[in-house]
Formats: structure tokens, sequence, C-alpha cells
């Protein structure tokens, strides 16, 4: 199912790249859409995805796969002034609920793009100008509540609390720690963060050449108040250092691109709302990994694309450089496949005993 959901991902990524190049009056951004289709298709995060049998990474693309297909319809609605049809915002809606059902933490992401495109129709003057608009409007609505129920009512008849997800029944070496309500903290922000967007790899003689972080932390206090916080990471690097062409994600906060209004710069405020989100959910929760960072990166690369065709350039330098930066973030993805298939190559090697 991973491959399904991670193949599923890269399809609405060309979509959502197709609908952000049609918008665009830069004459390089149906070259600039392939380059950054490829590099997302085959950078090191997606193959670390498919290439491990992990439940974890069943989860988080899943989510991924869901969300990015609700983003690409809720584009869709901002560049036909927040008008929908009927079957857009069924399958908009149900692509929300079932991002949540799949990974909780998606859920604020399901209420900030449900309540953009709510104050968008309500702007626009989209759902009180006839009854089907406003019916539009109710089945969009109503799909992630009517997960959030059935969500709710199964954990509730499965381990006796609507809030539990199963999280405190997993054994690990952190099972004490997760029982004692420490999983989520607000005070792991800092270390995630540092991980995902900060941290350097170390370099190393022999291949892969680059040496992924693999630790646990584990802080407790000598006085004052008791405290205790274990953080780990798993190959978590930042992923601007792995894939370079990220950095275009900042091209539309300069000066003069931020004094721009229309279609895009709408369009832009909507994969930037899903990154914040889903970077601080997961930076709440006790480590990092590389595979957290899929949580966001399908994201932050589309607003990369969008941040580059919003240059409104046609200087064919900027296309080298897109193109330097492809080849760049391709190549050291390298490094972290190789890091993954060391670090779980124990999972990787599992004798199913389908195959006997």
């Amino acid at each position: 199912m991973v491959v399904l959901y991670t193949a599923g991902i890269c399809v609405f990524f060309v979509m959502l790249l197709g609908e952000l190049a049609s918008a665009s009056e830069s004459r390089l951004a149906g070259s600039a859409g392939v380059v950054f289709a490829a590099t997302f298709v085959l950078n090191g995060y997606v193959w670390l995805m498919v290439m491990v049998p992990s439940i974890h990474h069943e989860a988080v693309c899943a989510a991924a796969f869901f969300l990015m297909m609700a983003v690409y319809y809720a584009i869709k609605a901002v560049r036909n002034s927040f008008a929908m049809t009927p079957t857009q915002a069924a399958v908009l809606g149900a692509a929300l609920g079932l991002a949540f059902g799949s990974r909780l933490t998606a859920v604020v992401d399901a209420m900030f793009l449900t309540a953009v495109l709510l104050i968008g129709m309500h702007l626009n003057g989209v759902i009180f100008r006839e009854q089907r608009r406003l019916v539009t409007a109710g089945i969009m609505v109503f799909f992630p509540i009517l997960a959030g129920v059935a969500l709710m009512l199964y954990n509730y008849a499965r381990f006796g609390s609507i809030m539990e997800v199963g999280h405190k029944y997993g054994a690990s070496i952190y099972s004490q720690h997760i029982l004692a309500g420490h999983a989520m903290r607000y005070d792991h922000i800092p270390y995630n963060l540092w991980d995902y967007f900060f941290r350097i790899p170390s370099a190393m003689s022999g291949f892969p050449y680059l040496d992924m972080h693999l630790f646990i932390l584990d802080v407790r206090s000598r006085l004052g108040p008791a405290y205790h916080l274990i953080h780990y990471n798993e190959l978590a690097v930042s992923v601007f250092w792995m894939m370079p062409i990220l950095l275009f994600a900042f091209a539309p906060l300069s000066h003069r691109l931020t004094r721009r209004s229309g279609v895009q710069v709408k369009s832009y405020w909507i994969p930037l709302g899903v990154v914040a989100l889903q970077t601080l959910c997961t930076s709440l929760f006790m480590g990092s990994a590389a595979r957290y960072a899929f949580d966001f990166l399908p994201f932050l690369t589309a607003m990369s694309f969008l941040g580059l065709v919003m240059l409104r350039s046609d200087d064919r330098s900027i296309l080298v450089l897109v193109v330097f930066t492809a080849v760049l973030s391709t190549i050291l993805g390298v490094a972290l496949v190789g890091n993954a298939f060391v670090s779980y190559f124990p999972f990787i090697r599992y004798p199913s005993p389908w195959l006997r």
C-alpha cells in the first residue's frame, strides 16, 4: 500500500504543478514543472518511504496522499473564485476526512483548508448566490465531520477513549515515557525544528559519504522541579540541505512579490499553511525521523515551485539554477537512501510468510 499511496502522491503532485503552471505568466513554468516533478519522484525521501516495509510509513503516505488530493482541489477552487461542483466538494471533503483518519495530525490541516474555502466562498459571494452553492459547501463540510465522528466512535469502541489512537499500546523502549503522557510536548519543538531544517549531516570516507544522525537524548533534571525529556533522531537532517531546490519556497517572501495580489498569491498561502501546520504537529512529537519529514515535504516542494513561477521571470539562467539544484537534490538523496538501507536492513530482509 505504501507504493500505491506514494505513486498517488506523485500523480497529484504532477497534476498540482500543471494547475499552478497554467496560471503562470512565465514561459519557463512548463519546463520548470517537468524538472520539479522529476526531482520529487526521484528524491531520497520518496524512495525511503517505499523501501522500508513499515506501518508508520503507510500511515504517513496515506495521509500525505489524501491531503495532496485535497490541496489540489482546493487550489482549483481558488483559481475558480472558490466555486466548486458538488462532485469536487465531495472528493475534497472525503479526502480531508481520510487524511486525518489515516494520521490524526492532519486534522488541523482539514480544519485550515475547510475554513479557507468557506471564508473564500463567503467573500466571493459564492455560498449565498444560489442554493446549489450552499449545498456544495454543505457537502464539503459533511464528509470531514462524518469522518471525525466515525473515528471517535472507533477509538472509543477499541481503546475506551475517543482521543486514544492506540499509541500507548505500542511496545517500544519509550513505552513508559509515552504512558506518562510525554509523547507530545511543546518543549520537543526546538529539537525537532533544528533536526528538520538546520541539522547538517556529517561527512564520511565511504559510501554513502554523508552520515545521517541516529541518536537518543535523555534529559533529566538534577535540581528544581522534576523534568524528563526524551528526544530521538532517526536520520533526520535539514530538508534544505538534502533538497536545495526547496529554497525557492522563500522567493515570494521578497518585498517585490509580497506587494502582488492575485490567484497565485492566494494559492501560495494554501501549501504554506499546510506546511506550517504539519511541521508544528510533527514537531510536538518526542522524536524526529526522516519519514516524518514526508508529512510536509510534498507540500513544501509544491510551494517551492509556486515560489519559482511567481518570480515571473523568463531569464533562462533561472532554469539553469533550477536544474542544478534539482540534480544536487537527487544526488544527495542517494545518501539518505544508503543510510536508511543500513539502519533499517533488519526490517527490509524480514522473511514474509507470504514469500515462503
